[in-house]
């Protein structure tokens, strides 16, 4: 059964049960307390079932924005804490390194804060980062090639009743 959410929030197990109640009965209003009462008397694998679909909602709408700028608060605490990390977790040096846009750049501490000031190693960071994009779009370009060949020869397969490799 397909569960849609118009909320910011995590839908959990109980949230996918009502939104299914709801559009059982498009008229009916939300009924906590006869829903509790329900959701409660469910077996394990009646309620596994609604984890197991509000997980994979949870999943679905990953938001890699928020992700990376939660990565990137997270690296600023460590940069600016670093005395304590060193001292708590032994973490000498670390840093993230970001390519997008055809740039790359570098948050962190220690000597790995410092990559990118280096240009030998900025120079073959961008080398590694520009093999890595330009293979990426040479398989993509590869794929695409190959799909509209397979079309080409279903379409004279079609047209001419004939196979393309004795035309």
């Amino acid at each position: 059964m397909e569960t849609s959410f118009k909320t910011s929030k995590r839908p959990t197990a109980y949230n996918v049960f009502c939104s299914e109640r709801l559009k059982e009965n498009r008229h009916a209003r939300f009924q906590s307390e006869d829903w509790g009462k329900q959701w409660r008397s469910l077996s394990e694998d009646e309620k596994k079932y609604y984890e197991d679909i509000a997980f994979t909602l949870r999943n679905k709408s990953l938001d890699v924005n928020a992700l990376l700028k939660k990565i990137k608060n997270i690296t600023t605490v460590l940069r600016e804490n670093q005395e304590e990390v060193r001292k708590a977790a032994g973490i000498e040096s670390m840093c993230t390194l970001v390519y997008k846009d055809g740039s790359l750049s570098c948050t962190g501490f220690g000597c790995l804060g410092n990559l990118l000031s280096d240009r030998r190693t900025y120079q073959k960071l961008m080398e590694f980062a520009n093999i890595a994009s330009s293979n990426s779009v040479k398989e993509s370009i590869k794929e695409l090639r190959e799909k509209v060949a397979f079309e080409n020869v279903q379409n004279c397969k079609i047209s001419t009743g004939a196979d393309p490799v004795s035309l």
